[in-house]
């Protein structure tokens, strides 16, 4: 993995990881291998992007029957978005 994420992360992780790794990489402070530092580069913002991408354009859905369910603490077998909007709706 280029940006080095774990499993699950936030936004602000993974902002702050492109940025790290970006400096890190930076033409300015990695002068001892220019090509690497090109191709480094490349890597980390197209990585950025696919995943800012994704986060940006993700549907979710709003069905009822999706989002609800009576039992606490049971989770059927659904989609990732619908235990998302499950656990968001029980947040203060």
């Amino acid at each position: 993995m280029v940006l080095g994420l774990p499993e699950r992360a936030t936004m602000e992780e993974i902002r702050s990881a492109y940025r790290a790794l970006i400096r890190k990489w930076h033409p300015d402070n990695f002068t001892a291998n220019p090509e690497k530092c090109k191709e480094m580069t490349t890597k980390i913002i197209a990585a950025y992007r696919t995943i800012n991408d994704y986060c940006k354009n993700y549907k979710f859905s709003f069905s009822l029957n999706v989002i609800y369910c009576p039992v606490e603490n049971y989770v059927p077998t659904c989609s990732p978005e619908a235990i998302s909007l499950r656990i968001l709706a029980k947040l203060p």
